[in-house]
């Protein structure tokens, strides 16, 4: 069985009417895509799939209508998923996806023209059949034989307008062999014909070649390609301009507002929770908290406790353990059950301690802090702050305000974990020992304005420090109020500097010089839709970008410096609908990444991962002159196995084929891979490139060839599948820049 959802797919996707919902995915367009532009709609629709009787049906040298259209797919990972290009009037991409919590199937569909659209589809591996539903439209894909699939469609009777996609068995799960076989009727080249039909639409899809990577290229590129035209023509400059920095990696799943990102001190994992939802019956269901891989984007395990409203997480040290704090449900008659803190082993899911802890208050919800040698757990509990052993659960202090004039409202530990920071109302900030309880310090910001010899008062709910933030410097502690943010001297007791933003979620880059938060849009619309780094020792703004329309709610750096993970809303597809994301943004400039010098074995990894042919294609962009196509094979080999790899370049120029050579060999003592190459009658050059395992990337630079420098090659290779690189190549002179091309290559054999 080959092609069958790719068809139903496309069907579907592209051929939605104007009443179907739209789903929340929409990975694309706010960047490629037009800004408004509606998805405009195709003759076809819906799929369907087999049965093993022969129904009647038109020979193909009869059917009326011709090809409607044409669909090449592949696999993007074999028994796993699959994409596909089609056309049906629009070029457009889809990716197709077993779910194995739902046993369905999950279908994205990029247009060239529009915004991206999601479904569901359901598959019955004894009559072969996939059945999906948007709207009031159902479509059967039903395939007749090896090669050959109908397609009908009809209306339901309209009560129903809700989209439900159809479930042959309810709660049935797929086999690998059925989830394969279903998943193959993507795989290869077909059209699709019109047939007559006593409903609303019908049609018949005739596989006609295999799948061939040459052809899926050559058309995934052309398809880019209208994709980028389209964009350019109707995308405003305006919305180009707002949008211009663009994250690395957008996380999708949580139904609820997301309140709490953090990053695992190994970089490997982020983990984000959110506060819950309340379904179309507004029937509330519960928060979640997401593990997600942070190369690849991949969720790895999700938490749920039906009791729990909200979640404030953060890593242990060595990164196997995440605390969890959880408030407790508000039911009808105004009544919470009680708030829980747990620690839980991220490999296995297994929760190690729970205790109970009551709920955070209304304006900073909960709030749950490591101690940085793992032992301990600190906790906004009620109206107090309490310190847990994080083996036990045992309560080992309480730092007690339920009694006093204060509101506890934000923690934090110092990077020795023997105080906490607690950002209080009225502008107060207490340091507290956390083995007597004491206050050691007090830390107050401007209370009122200063008008001559009178101060007026500032409204109370601008005084509340929301967020507190302790650099690994030591000396140096951040604190946020409604209408001022500090960074403060701890030693001296003073303020080093004061911004007039209102920054929320404040974070340290792990250097202990960077400080990120939330902050207002350019325009002062959107509250806390941006987010800002400020440089500690010039008292700063560094950078600032609009990231989350709807507001940023969290914040992480990575630890090495170089990425920084957020967690907010976004505009959603319908009516006052939000979409909660967490975005992976690569930060550039002074902030530099961290090198990780490489075993002899680790080096020897990269480099066997190399070893192969390889097929290079893409787009090569000089300065002055037009883009044009990049098309080359590469051979990768030992020279000295473990240690030393020699390339072979070969491409067409000037209507000859041609040969260029290279060698790389990894220098343990620098912890750089060394790359030497010659190309034609140029002069041999050097890079030397480092290459981080959390990422899979290998970022490299040209080594000067003379004493007055001349041209700078920079170049990103990452990793995106067992056997594909993209590479970002750019060639600059005194910060100009000559020449640039992107490519992907793709393993052919090893």
């Amino acid at each position: 069985m080959r092609v069958l959802l790719p068809l139903l797919l496309v069907a579907g996707m592209v051929g939605c009417s104007a009443e179907s919902p739209v789903s929340d995915s929409d990975e694309t367009s706010s960047s490629q895509g037009p800004a408004e532009a509606p998805a405009p709609t195709s003759r076809v629709s819906p799929l369907k799939v087999e049965n093993d009787e022969k129904d009647a049906r038109p020979a193909m040298d009869d059917d009326p209508g011709g090809s409607n259209g044409t669909l090449i797919g592949r696999w993007k990972e074999r028994g796993r998923s699959v994409e596909a290009i089609g056309n049906q009037g629009i070029p457009y991409h889809q990716i197709v996806r077993y779910d194995e919590k739902t046993g369905r199937f999950e279908e994205s569909m990029t247009p060239a023209f529009g915004k991206s659209q999601s479904r569901q589809a359901t598959w019955d591996p004894s009559s072969k059949t996939l059945t999906t539903r948007q709207g009031r439209q159902v479509g059967v894909f039903k395939r007749v034989d090896q090669d050959t699939i109908e397609i009908t469609f009809t209306t339901s009777d309209g009560k129903d307008v809700k989209e439900k996609p159809a479930v042959s068995v309810p709660g049935q799960r797929l086999t690998p062999e059925q989830i394969t076989e279903a998943l193959e009727l993507r795989i290869g080249q077909w059209t699709f014909h019109t047939m007559p039909t006593s409903g609303q639409a019908a049609f018949l899809a005739k596989r006609v070649g295999s799948a061939d990577d040459a052809e899926f290229d050559k058309r995934y590129r052309e398809f880019d390609l209208n994709r980028q035209k389209i964009a350019k023509r109707f995308g405003s400059r305006k919305r180009a301009k707002k949008n211009a920095y663009q994250p690395s990696l957008v996380l999708k799943g949580h139904k609820g507002k997301i309140t709490s990102v953090a990053w695992s001190p190994d970089g490997k994992k982020i983990a984000s929770g959110d506060s819950g939802v309340f379904d179309d019956e507004f029937k509330p269901l519960p928060a979640s908290v997401k593990v997600w891989d942070a190369a690849s984007g991949k969720e790895l395990r999700t938490i749920e406790n039906p009791k729990i409203v909200a979640y404030s997480i953060d890593w242990s040290p060595d990164s196997t353990r995440l605390a969890i704090k959880g408030g407790g449900f508000v039911s009808m008659d105004g009544e919470q059950s009680p708030g829980t803190l747990s620690v839980v082993d991220v490999v296995s899911g297994k929760q190690l301690i729970s205790v109970e802890a009551a709920s955070g208050n209304l304006f900073v919800g909960e709030a749950v802090a490591w101690s940085p040698d793992g032992k301990s757990l600190a906790a906004i509990s009620g109206e107090d702050v309490v310190v847990w052993a994080a083996a036990t659960g045992k309560r080992l202090r309480t730092l007690k305000y339920a009694e006093t004039d204060r509101s506890v409202l934000s923690i934090c530990w110092n990077p020795d974990g023997s105080r906490i920071a607690v950002g209080c109302d009225e502008e107060f900030v207490e340091i507290r020992e956390v083995s007597t309880g004491k206050i050691v310090k007090k830390l107050q910001g401007e209370v009122g304005l200063k008008i001559g010899n009178k101060t007026i008062p500032y409204p109370a709910l601008m005084l509340l420090v929301e967020s507190v933030s302790w650099s690994s410097k030591s000396k140096w502690l951040a604190s946020s109020s409604s209408q001022k943010l500090k960074i403060w001297d701890v030693i001296k007791g003073e303020a080093l500097w004061t911004f007039d933003d209102a920054a929320k979620h404040l974070a340290w880059s792990p250097d202990g010089i960077k400080l990120t938060g939330a902050t207002t849009t350019s325009l002062g619309m959107i509250k806390n839709a941006s987010i800002s780094v400020w440089d500690a020792k010039s008292g700063t703004e560094w950078k600032k970008f609009e990231a989350h329309e709807k507001g940023v709610t969290s914040l992480a750096w990575s630890p090495d410096g170089t990425r920084l993970a957020s967690g907010g809303e976004d505009r959603g597809k319908g009516f006052l609908r939000n979409l909660s994301t967490v975005k992976i943004w690569t930060l550039s400039g002074r902030t530099k990444p961290t090198a990780k010098k490489l075993t002899a074995k680790e080096a020897a990894e990269v480099m066997a991962w190399e070893i192969g042919k390889w097929e290079i294609r893409g787009q090569a962009m000089p300065a002055e002159g037009q883009p044009r196509a990049m098309e080359m094979t590469m051979e990768a080999r030992w020279k000295v196995e473990g240690k030393s790899v020699d390339y072979k370049f070969t491409l067409e120029e000037g209507g000859k084929t041609v040969s260029y050579f290279g060698h790389q060999d990894y220098n343990a003592a620098k912890g750089v891979f060394v790359y030497r190459s010659k190309w034609g009658e140029n002069p041999e050059t050097t890079s030397h490139s480092r290459y981080d395992p959390v990422t899979r990337t290998l970022r490299g630079q040209s080594v000067p060839t003379a004493p007055s420098g001349g041209p700078t090659t920079t170049t990103v290779t990452k990793r995106v599948g067992d056997d594909r690189t993209q590479q970002k190549l750019e060639v600059r002179e005194d910060g100009r820049l000559l020449y640039s091309h992107e490519t992907v290559s793709t393993r052919k054999a090893h």
